[in-house]
């Protein structure tokens, strides 16, 4: 076995009394530019990448003088522990890239928590079995993702915020491109971390009461995750909705989020300036736009927000469902959102349940799914002809 090694890397193992070949020997390069050029080479990165029984490969091979490389073994420079420049790793994640592409052929290892166990099969097995190199290889993909990610939450385009759920967490914001939800804050107040995740719950509902009755006007209001109050009509007014959703609970709706389906109106923004609300979502919305400046001169920590479109297919990226994720100790959990009101009604009981309440059924249904467990929506139906929660 050979080792090829990159400078303080060389000076380490053969401190320790190994045989090491530099590698700007394989490269045909020196180190240049204070370490910044080192393993980027053909040679080195040809000696990874190339198919072993591949005829055409083993001619380019034999034509090209490429040694084979069957072990990349990298840790990336600590960019999460260290966010500066310096420290993001270039030909680190390049040849993991590389080894994993090649994968079983070649093996990558990018943790010390790898090698004893790497070893041991190696010294009981003579080698290394193609389903080790395989799970060698997922676990770099999920590395290079993670490094990426570390680097594009500070250098990238996220947001830090002032804070997360509480003062002492750090937080950030990295928004999609295809993001329905224009996040820019039109009030010079911006938002918070508890405020998006509340916009995001009120919009989740809203899609689904407009997927489900497009004509509708609805009104949601948010506090805490929770809708505290949920309006939907085909027949009043925006503001005749809204001030039924208030209704709803009005001392949970103080200091709440409020998302309205249509564009705000000279009515609805003098009906909301009498009381105190923490976020103003609607469609149409910018800091220009009349009723939001009049309301915010009086709301002065008004903070608000634009939805570019309630549309089901405003969210869809190359047709895929969006992913919920959710970070669990030492990992990730992921599922796509549960979208859209494709409800079968079926009855349980004796009595069957009537025709005449099934919209009111299937607007529970939309409410209930945006409430925490073991928490209960009771609907109703009013003379106006609005459901309302």
């Amino acid at each position: 076995m050979e080792l090829v090694a990159t400078g303080k890397t060389a000076e380490v193992l053969k401190a320790a009394g190994l045989a090491v070949t530099p590698v700007e020997t394989l490269s045909g390069s020196p180190e240049a530019f204070q370490g910044r050029m080192k393993t980027l080479s053909f040679p080195l990165l040809s000696g990874v990448l190339f198919r072993r029984g591949d005829a055409q490969d083993e001619q380019d091979v034999k034509r090209l003088n490429v040694p084979a490389i069957d072990v990349v073994v990298v840790n990336f420079y600590p960019f999460e522990q260290d966010p500066t420049v310096e420290q993001i790793d270039v030909g680190g994640p390049t040849l993991v890239r590389a080894a994993a592409k090649n994968a079983p052929d070649v093996l990558v290892l990018v943790s010390p928590d790898q090698y004893t166990s790497v070893i041991e099969e190696w010294d009981r097995e003579g080698t290394v079995s193609s389903a080790t190199a395989q799970r060698c290889a997922a676990r770099a993909w999920d590395r290079v993702l993670a490094y990426d990610q570390a680097i594009a939450s500070r250098m990238g385009e996220t947001g830090s915020l002032r804070y997360g759920e509480n003062p002492h967490q750090q937080a950030a914001f990295k928004v999609e491109a295809a993001s329905p939800i224009e996040w820019k804050a039109l009030t010079s107040q911006e938002l918070s971390y508890n405020n998006i995740l509340d916009v995001s719950s009120g919009y989740l509902l809203m899609h689904a009461l407009l997927t489900w009755k497009p004509q509708a006007r609805v009104a949601v209001v948010i506090k805490h995750g929770n809708p505290c109050g949920v309006a939907l009509s085909e027949r009043v007014s925006m503001l005749q909705v809204l001030e039924s959703a208030w209704s709803g609970d009005p001392v949970s709706a103080f200091g709440g989020v409020v998302l309205v389906s249509h564009a705000l109106d000279s009515e609805t923004a003098a009906w909301l300036s009498d009381r105190f609300i923490e976020v103003l979502v609607a469609p149409s919305l910018s800091a220009a736009d009349p009723h939001l400046v009049g309301l915010s001169a009086k709301r002065k920590k008004l903070k608000a927000v634009a939805v570019r479109s309630w549309s089901p297919e405003a969210w869809k990226v190359a047709g895929a469902a969006p992913l919920e994720r959710v970070s669990v100790v030492g990992g990730v959990l992921e599922q796509t959102r549960d979208m859209g009101l494709n409800e079968t009604l079926r009855s349980v009981t004796k009595k069957p349940f009537p025709d005449s309440k099934k919209s009111l059924a299937m607007f529970g249904i939309a409410v209930s799914r945006a409430l925490k467990s073991n928490a209960v929506a009771i609907v109703a139906e009013s003379a106006e002809g609005v459901l309302l929660l």
